[in-house]
């Protein structure tokens, strides 16, 4: 049985531009399984993540599923925001990262959220982060 394990859990890393991983989520090509919580970020943790990011420091690790094949089954469903993307299913299932990709998703490829219209703090860093990333 550890022979079997080990073959259909097989790790790797692979380094991805934040515009290509948003690109990804807009397109359908990842998203999250249903048994994944909705976004829950406050500004707060919203703002602390741009701060970071504009500040030169990584966004950190993101864990993706890759999607089909006998032994993968989850329903799946878009991240918060993406326009209804009909019958597209995903290449890639996102395990961890939802909120900081949901997050930057939004900031970045819907700026017009009425969420962030009220917030300096995302307004300002929403400027930097769309110079520098999209």
């Amino acid at each position: 049985m550890r022979c079997i394990i080990n073959r259909l859990m097989a790790v790797e890393s692979h380094d991805k531009k934040l515009d290509d991983l948003l690109k990804m989520v807009e397109e359908g090509k990842a998203q999250l399984p249903d048994f994944q919580r909705s976004w829950v970020w406050d500004d707060t943790k919203i703002c602390k993540l741009i701060e970071s990011i504009t500040s030169g420091f990584p966004m950190g690790a993101a864990m993706f599923l890759a999607n089909g094949g006998e032994h993968i089954r989850f329903k799946y469903r878009t991240f918060e925001g993406v326009d209804s993307i009909s019958e597209v299913t995903p290449e890639w299932l996102v395990l961890d990262g939802q909120q900081r990709l949901t997050t930057l998703y939004q900031v970045l490829k819907r700026p017009l959220l009425k969420r962030y219209q009220g917030n300096d703090c995302c307004g300002d860093y929403q400027t930097l982060l769309l110079s520098r990333y999209s």
